[in-house]
């Protein structure tokens, strides 16, 4: 074989290029996520086979799925864990190529399966009489024999067209196992054919069986719209909506990976995409059926009971306090109440006093000044002597910590003034073990390019963004004064719509300011400390927006499908609690974030592509490796913005089931009326947040997130009031009594 052409033995996966900090970390959470995935699904198997009940066509079907999402999730994740631990790890050829073999056949097998299950609904909503002859067990097992031996024959084929390519060092796959794709990387020769194949294969697997889905549940809608009772359409949908969740997880991200167009970025957005189709939704179809799905509950609840412990048990291993008090015959909910409180003093307010003493010892070493080049080797030394004490603050895989010794690990965290004396004394010093090479220093400020447009279009652009932020402050602040001035408001619906108002004011009070001022004048620096400043704040306040919208989605559907239960589950405490703990939260996730840039070194220039320090914009003037800080933000999209709106989206559902249930037009048009809004405020915002941070970058991703950062920073919080005064008849009549008692005779 001429050139560099040899004949490859085995392979080297890449994995994620992290430190090995972030590796050991990553292997906890992977393990935890594998472990409910075989968890999960093997209860799915276990109920099926053991409940006689559960022996019907839908079920035998969930259980070949549950199969699968085993199989899909052991052929891939056992490699990966290891590849984390051990990363020099080397993987086979032959290994190689069967790990894509199974890959492959797994996932073409579950987009026939999700095909089988659609026309098994379709059969038994739109031919409910005749369901029992169709869906014979012939015919199931005939349906998944198909599925199985079709996913592998499809699978041979692309294996087929791999095998005989010669492959090229250096022999490293840029992926956490064998992914075919990454694997055609490696070839010498023409894989254009390959290529041809895989996006047939990707037509013929994907498009072909979402088409065909989607024509079933066409016409299970219109069957179910002809159904007369609510109960019957409400039982139907049930049916019908764990399914088209699983459809829309699996085949929207299987098509985005291999039929969408690709970019020059595609292989780490492929690697992210492979692993929520690889971990994440095996371990979610358990969840997603079983949440759904009352036959499964109560399949449960029957295994369950089999095996519950008698009256005078403590189900623990210790006479652990919870469990004790499970046993009372009275009321343990004041007992409980104070166990609650005790944890919030020991645990919460001892750790958000140490996060506060070491955001503030964080500042101090950002302060100290010295001669030379001897700043940074100085903080880096000062912060690891940080981290050995704030790694005490983890608990021990058995529980946590004694409380005295926590209390003694923030009396420790609390010498602020004698570790910042130590480490100015450290600097000071002009220790020769710490110099810094190269242009790494400490900014002192920063620029901010703002808009680059003509200064007569700057002047055009001040004007209106100064009218947006005075209808932002006004809209916001009539909402308000109206909720706060009139007792029929006094409900925990405006309750949470006023703290939505404060976030919109805060929102565009932190961010509007410097750059209507950036706009106008020639200045546009602001010293670091600020800029800092202004980041956490942007994180804090569209965190809490986030948080706030899902208890207000909450909220309404409290309101709706538990009316009479409505002021018991929504008391005032409770609205409360849920409102300080989502500022709470907002707060301490914002500061996870600016504790990891403060880490960082700086080089020069120091000009922020934005209109104010946003996050992305300030980790682009960093000299180390962002990976890590990158990697948290990704991860905290993921659970701030798709986690609640996932939770938006299921309270919504259950809020139509309930709806159709009303027999009366006027009161369907009333419950729809009192959630339009919110739905409104929660497209725009979640809309725009996805959009930003968690969609594919372009060519021109900073512009394009400067117009969203100003749709998000200003239109959106001036846009708010208007939605929920113009969507809402309780605000305008407020609204009208406040004008008449003004109005002069």
């Amino acid at each position: 074989m001429g050139g560099n052409q040899t004949s490859v033995t085995e392979f080297l996966l890449v994995g994620f290029p992290l430190s090995p900090r972030m590796k050991v970390l990553l292997f906890g959470l992977f393990s935890l996520l594998y472990a409910f995935t075989l968890l999960g699904n093997g209860v799915i198997l276990g109920l099926i086979s053991l409940d006689s009940r559960l022996h019907t066509p839908m079920y035998f079907f969930l259980s070949q799925l549950a199969t699968v999402d085993i199989s899909y999730a052991c052929n891939t994740v056992p490699q990966m864990l290891i590849n984390l631990l051990s990363p020099a790890q080397p993987i086979s050829f032959a290994g190689c190529m069967t790990q894509t073999f199974l890959f492959l056949t797994f996932a073409l097998t579950e987009c026939f399966l999700l095909v089988m299950m659609s026309y098994d609904r379709h059969v038994a909503i739109c031919l409910p009489l005749r369901y029992s002859t169709i869906m014979s067990w012939r015919v199931c097992v005939t349906l998944a024999g198909a599925s199985w031996i079709l996913g592998v024959l499809l699978a041979v084929v692309g294996i087929v067209l791999l095998l005989p390519l010669p492959f090229c060092g250096p022999q490293k796959v840029n992926h956490f196992f064998c992914e075919i794709l990454a694997v055609l990387k490696l070839a010498c020769a023409d894989t254009h054919l390959n290529k041809v194949m895989i996006v047939a294969a990707g037509v013929l697997a994907l498009v072909g069986p979402l088409l065909v889905i989607v024509v079933s549940y066409g016409h299970i809608l219109r069957a179910v719209l002809r159904i007369q009772s609510a109960e019957g359409r409400q039982k139907a949908f049930s049916t019908c909506s764990s399914h088209l969740c699983v459809v829309g997880l699996y085949y929207g991200t299987a098509i985005i990976m291999y039929v969408g167009p690709q970019r020059g970025d595609s292989q780490e957005q492929r690697k992210y995409l492979l692993l929520f189709h690889s971990l994440f939704n095996p371990m979610l179809n358990p969840l997603i059926y079983s949440l759904r799905n009352r036959e499964v509950h109560a399949a449960l609840k029957r295994w369950l009971e089999k095996g519950r412990p008698s009256p005078h048990e403590v189900n623990h291993f210790f006479c652990e306090i919870l469990s004790v008090l499970r046993l009372a015959c009275v009321a343990s909910g004041f007992k409980q109440l104070v166990t609650f409180a005790a944890s919030v003093f020991v645990l919460v307010g001892p750790l958000f006093l140490v996060m506060v003493s070491y955001t503030r010892i964080h500042f101090a070493i950002l302060k100290i000044q010295s001669p030379g080049q001897t700043q940074a080797p100085a903080r880096r030394g000062s912060f690891e002597r940080t981290d050995r004490l704030m790694l005490q603050l983890s608990p021990p895989p058995g529980g946590a910590q004694n409380p005295l010794e926590q209390l003694s690990v923030v009396s420790r965290g609390f010498d602020g003034n004698a570790s910042c004396q130590h480490w100015e004394d450290v600097v000071t010093t002009g220790n020769p073990g710490m110099s810094m090479g190269g242009n790494q220093t400490w900014i002192p400020e920063v620029t901010l390019l703002g808009f680059q447009v003509e200064p007569a279009l700057e002047f055009v652009l001040f004007g209106l963004f100064a009218l947006c932020y005075v209808l932002t402050l006004l809209g916001n602040g009539i909402i308000l004064g109206l909720v706060c001035l009139d007792c029929r408001l006094h409900s925990p619906m405006y309750f949470f719509l006023s703290h939505l108002a404060i976030i919109d004011m805060s929102y565009a009070s932190n961010n509007v300011p410097k750059m209507l001022a950036n706009l106008v004048s020639r200045n546009r620096t602001i010293s670091f400390v600020p800029c800092l400043m202004q980041t956490y704040l942007f994180l804090a306040f569209a965190h809490a927006e986030c948080l706030i919208l899902v208890v207000m989605s909450y909220d309404r559907y409290v309101a709706i499908c538990h009316p009479l239960q409505y002021t018991v589950i929504m008391s005032w405490r409770v609205c409360t609690g849920l409102a300080v703990t989502s500022w709470v939260f907002s707060f301490l996730l914002a500061l996870v974030h600016v504790v990891l840039i403060l880490r960082l070194p700086f080089c020069g220039p120091h000009e922020v592509n934005h209109f104010f320090c946003e996050i992305l914009s300030v980790l682009r003037l960093a000299c180390a490796d962002t990976r890590l800080n990158q990697l948290v933000i990704f991860a905290a999209c993921v659970f701030i913005l798709v986690g609640p709106l996932c939770l938006v989206l299921v309270s919504y559902t259950r809020i139509l089931f309930a709806v159709l249930r009303i027999q009366s037009g006027e009161g369907r048009r009333k419950a729809f009326s009192t959630c339009s809004s919110h739905l409104g405020v929660v497209g725009l915002f979640f809309g725009s947040a996805i959009v930003m941070y968690m969609a594919p970058k372009s060519s021109h991703p900073e512009e394009q997130q400067k117009v969203l950062s100003l749709f998000y920073s200003l239109c959106n919080p001036m846009l708010n009031p208007l939605i929920y005064s113009l969507r809402n008849a309780e605000v305008k009549g407020a609204l009208r009594r406040v004008l008449r008692k003004e109005r002069p005779t």
